[in-house]
């Protein structure tokens, strides 16, 4: 009986963990991380975990890039991120001298880190130089900017 009992008990908290895990709305209107403030190409610096300034842990992370590239919006360089932790709570798996396409939102949870990435964002790592390259960024620019631009609209009729 006990055998059964503790079978029970771990699917059942290994059923609720998986629910907790990250979830990116299926709707793009309906979720902001879908309308990015900034989008820019670059190479992972550091990555930091959070610090109050008595050095207490918060959550999240600090990802600081050297920005190559900037597709949207207003970026400097070097430019910090706040992600998660990459545990099932959307973060981005980021590592030292890792190339990004970073898609960004203004950061809801703390306004003084700027902005904040994750995977329902459509961050991803980039991948090596093609000659094609250019043109692709520039019609991925060319559809984010019709994209945000037709939710305008239609949010105003």
């Amino acid at each position: 009986m006990s055998r059964a009992l503790a079978t029970g008990l771990t699917a059942a908290l290994t059923a609720s963990a998986t629910a907790w895990g990250c979830k990116c709305d299926p709707d793009p209107a309906r979720d902001p991380r879908q309308h990015p403030a900034i989008v820019f190409e670059g190479r992972v610096l550091q990555v930091a975990p959070r610090l109050t300034p008595r050095r207490t842990p918060l959550w999240g992370r600090l990802v600081h890039f050297e920005v190559t590239h900037v597709l949207q919006g207003e970026v400097g360089s070097p430019m910090a991120i706040l992600t998660g932790e990459g545990n099932g709570d959307c973060g981005l798996d980021v590592h030292e001298g890792e190339s990004w396409v970073i898609s960004a939102i203004a950061n809801e949870r703390d306004a003084s880190q700027g902005f904040y990435a994750d995977i329902c964002t459509a961050s991803f790592k980039g991948q090596k130089s093609n000659p094609v390259r250019g043109v692709l960024w520039g019609a991925l620019a060319l559809g984010v900017l019709l994209f945000t631009g037709s939710l305008v609209l239609l949010r105003r009729r």
